[in-house]
């Protein structure tokens, strides 16, 4: 006897419902939805390591930016505490400083690895501790900008003492007792005779000297004003 249309199997629990079988079109649009939806997911967190090393590779390029130049290129330089001149690497002043008999000094680094997003991206700090400076003993930091000498800080052991010696740089006092000297592209200033005054000692003001090439600080403030906000991984040591 043929079967009654009230005669057929249950649908299996497996079946899929009868609205998705009738409507083949949606299923495409979702299972497409779905796979971009997974693919995204996925992009974030590969996002930073296809970005720094499979996008050079598409483009046929060597990884870096073409902005990279600007905030690597070297020029003449001023000079900075007295002796050392702006633009100078960091092994050229560490070789000096060992030839000046001066081995206890500390490296700090802070850098992102190359990426076609932004340029270079390099800090390096060395620290001298008993370096003298007008015949007065102090530590002095050296700082690099993308392998470049941009600042030097000078604290002195005694500022009190300091502070009369630091009169030859002639530098211009405002009221405050705040010291400053611009001439082209150094600038220098202090907090010296700041700190040993009444004020000074009373608002724990720090004493040091500060040297630097204004060019590479105008140069430091662009490549945060265009490239600070993006997304990188910082390596120290």
């Amino acid at each position: 006897m043929p079967a009654g249309p009230h005669d057929s199997e249950p649908p299996h629990w497996l079946d899929p419902p009868r609205w998705w079988r009738r409507t083949r079109p949606l299923r495409w649009l979702v299972l497409l939805a779905g796979l971009a939806w997974a693919g995204y997911v996925l992009g974030l967190f590969e996002r930073l390591h296809w970005e720094d090393r499979a996008l050079p590779q598409v483009l046929g390029g060597d990884g870096t930016h073409p902005d990279n130049g600007l905030f690597t290129r070297v020029a003449v330089g001023v000079a900075l505490a007295d002796r050392f001149r702006s633009y100078a690497g960091v092994e050229a002043i560490r070789a000096t400083l060992q030839s000046e008999g001066h081995e206890d000094f500390r490296i700090a680094m802070r850098r992102a690895p190359d990426s076609p997003r932004y340029p270079a991206y390099r800090f390096d700090t060395l620290v001298v501790d008993a370096y003298r400076h007008l015949g007065a003993e102090g530590q002095l930091s050296l700082h690099f900008f993308n392998n470049r000498l941009y600042e030097a800080e000078f604290v002195p052991v005694d500022p009190r003492s300091y502070a009369r010696k630091l009169r030859s740089l002639e530098l211009q006092r405002d009221a405050n007792a705040r010291a400053e000297k611009v001439d082209g592209h150094l600038r220098v200033a202090s907090t010296v005779e700041l700190a040993v005054s009444a004020v000074g000692q009373h608002l724990g003001t720090r004493p040091y000297v500060l040297w630097q090439d204004l060019r590479l600080i105008d140069e430091r403030a662009l490549w945060d004003q265009r490239f600070g906000s993006i997304p990188k991984r910082i390596v120290t040591r």
